[in-house]
């Protein structure tokens, strides 16, 4: 692949819609942390115990169902 057809590729890939959509939800979010690197990790680092907490809920859930 030349220079030219990787540029015009990957010029084609930044006009998907989808990643803009990703590109604005991490940009929003950085910007709710003032772009502050370790409150971002330490925001997901809480968000996935929450989910953790939340699936273990739904498994003993499921148990006493069963």
């Amino acid at each position: 692949m030349t220079t030219a057809a990787k540029k015009k590729a990957a010029t084609k890939t930044l006009e998907d819609p989808i990643v803009a959509e990703i590109h604005a939800v991490r940009e929003a979010h950085a910007k709710k942390f003032n772009y502050d690197l370790d409150a971002i990790f330490n925001d997901f680092k809480e968000y996935e115990v929450k989910l953790k907490e939340q699936r273990a809920h739904r498994a003993r859930t499921k148990k006493k169902l069963a």
